[in-house]
């Protein structure tokens, strides 16, 4: 069977990048989230530094609504 070679634009090559690890991307968010709902939820921590912890937490769950993306 022949090879095929595709070439990319140098814009193209990027959103190809994007598109091909898009799974490893949704598991890193996974991961951040999971991991400041850990912080928040067994940790025994100071009520200032959990509501930052919220914040970050609330914003990632905002930027993925605003890019009609679900929030787990």
């Amino acid at each position: 069977m022949p090879s095929i070679t595709i070439n990319f634009t140098h814009e193209e090559k990027e959103q190809f990048e994007d598109c091909y690890n898009g799974a490893n991307y949704k598991s890193v968010i996974e991961e951040t989230d999971n991991y400041l709902r850990n912080k928040i939820k067994y940790n025994d921590l100071p009520s200032e530094i959990e509501a930052i912890y919220q914040e970050v937490r609330d914003f990632l769950h905002q930027e993925l609504r605003d890019a009609g993306l679900s929030v787990f």
